[in-house]
């Protein structure tokens, strides 16, 4: 008599376990290099100055941040206090300009924070044969005037234009995983610094085609490494998206606090 399986129920089953298998073993560094790029990238990481008095800092929302996906910029006086502040925020991308007005008060050196809510976040308009297009290419802050305390006022120049290198898709390495998305930089980072180890590892010989440091260099091998090096809890994900032993993270860490 024939047997027959129900093999729906089964894949379920096994998917769920590969799920729950790979969650506990992956969660923990996915969580790591995703902080670590936020911490580089998020709202008052990097200060640029507007004028000699001011300066601000600037964070486009991106299609990996959770909803609401909202840009954010921010400003601070770098000496004494300024009465007021007006600007206008222009972001341009496809031939689509989106301006945003600013009014401040009493700017001093605690950052103020406005939302860009006429700004789109970071996505791509287009893919054609002509090349990608996205949501916004540059910015520039424009139209800008200070005024004091003492009454009196002036008029700053335009700040330079920036321009965007769309790193959050051409560069960046991001992994759907559990529902959302992970930026994985720094585990790419710590499996290529393996990979160069084996190739010119000065502990072989000084031809760098070494067949050793070949075969210990393939990207599965190097994957199995890193993986390996991170489960048997001997090893973490450094701060300098390192491979780095336990004992010397938590050496680093003591010396840091």
């Amino acid at each position: 008599m024939a047997i027959h399986i129900p093999l729906g129920p089964l894949r379920s089953v096994v998917r769920w376990l590969y799920d729950r298998i790979t969650k506990f073993l992956l969660l923990s560094t996915y969580r790591l290099s995703h902080e670590l790029w936020a911490k580089r990238h998020r709202l008052g990481a990097h200060w640029s100055p507007l004028g000699d008095e001011l300066e601000y800092s600037l964070y486009f929302a991106q299609p990996a941040d959770p909803e609401p996906r909202t840009s954010r910029i921010a400003f601070r006086a770098t000496d004494s206090e300024i009465e007021a502040v007006n600007l206008v925020f222009e972001a341009v991308g496809s031939g689509i300009r989106y301006q945003e007005p600013i009014r401040l008060h009493r700017v001093d050196r605690r950052p103020i924070v406005r939302a860009l809510s006429s700004v789109p976040s970071l996505d791509v308009l287009e893919r054609s044969e002509h090349g990608v297009f996205f949501t916004i290419d540059s910015y520039q802050l424009r139209n800008c005037s200070i005024h004091y305390p003492d009454g009196r006022s002036r008029e700053l120049e335009d700040s330079l234009e920036g321009h965007l290198m769309q790193n959050w898709l051409l560069n960046d390495c991001w992994v759907y995983r559990w529902g959302r998305w992970w930026n994985c930089n720094e585990i790419r980072y710590a499996k290529g610094n393996i990979a160069e180890y084996w190739r010119f590892s000065s502990s072989w010989p000084r031809q760098r085609t070494s067949s050793i440091g070949k075969v210990m260099s393939a990207r599965w091998l190097v994957t199995f490494q890193f993986w390996l090096a991170i489960w048997s809890r001997l090893y973490v994900l450094s701060d300098e998206g390192l491979v780095a032993s336990c004992w010397r993270q938590k050496k680093h860490d003591d010396s840091a606090d």
